[in-house]
């Protein structure tokens, strides 16, 4: 049977990879650097945006008042009044967003290694608890809540690895399997082989 140090961890890599593992595993697909780079390049793009919509309501709002005094409006200190004031929210939006991108992609590394490690810790505690826990965050499977079929299923899809020695990934006709045993039972996969060997 499943034994309770496999269950938990199991678990656990279960709830990271659906939860936050998927923000986490995205950002450190990226260097750090790129990814900073490309919150901060986010960051300019709707600081651009909102400074844009921001002109835009306020020139609608006072509409009466610029057209009234459309030749004797100072536009050079105006221009430059927003020029400034633009470039202290783009510089403080810039600083800000890099110290918040560079701690988050910090903090998605430390939860990725630990991942990581326990994937790396199951194949070497032993390769079919690996194999398992794998087809596991693959099909959805829970394991503090799996059905007889399921570890059935589990159990001969790991026997049906274990006998073609040349696989070395987890591939998704590995997971094909385990979803066909689960529906059809034990006796679809040796109906199966026996239709392929004839």
């Amino acid at each position: 049977m499943l034994n309770e140090e496999k269950i938990r961890k199991m678990i656990r890599l279960s709830e990271y990879e659906q939860g936050v593992g998927k923000r986490d595993l995205a950002r450190v697909s990226l260097l750090k650097m790129d990814y900073v780079r490309l919150s901060v390049l986010k960051t300019l793009v709707s600081v651009i945006i909102s400074a844009v919509l921001f002109l835009g309501l306020l020139t609608v709002y006072h509409m009466e008042y610029i057209l009234k005094n459309a030749l004797s409006l100072p536009y050079m200190q105006l221009a430059l009044w927003g020029g400034i004031s633009f470039g202290v929210v783009v510089l403080v939006s810039i600083l800000v967003t890099l110290k918040m991108a560079s701690r988050q992609y910090e903090e998605s590394a430390l939860r990725a290694r630990e991942y990581y490690e326990t994937l790396e810790e199951l194949k070497k505690q032993n390769g079919k608890w690996f194999f398992q826990a794998l087809l596991c965050l693959e099909a959805g499977v829970k394991p503090n809540t799996i059905k007889p079929s399921e570890y059935q299923a589990l159990e001969l899809t790991y026997a049906k690895f274990a006998q073609i020695k040349k696989a070395k990934v987890m591939a998704s006709d590995w997971l094909d399997t385990f979803e066909s045993i689960d529906k059809n039972g034990a006796f679809y996969m040796i109906e199966s082989e026996e239709k392929n060997n004839d």
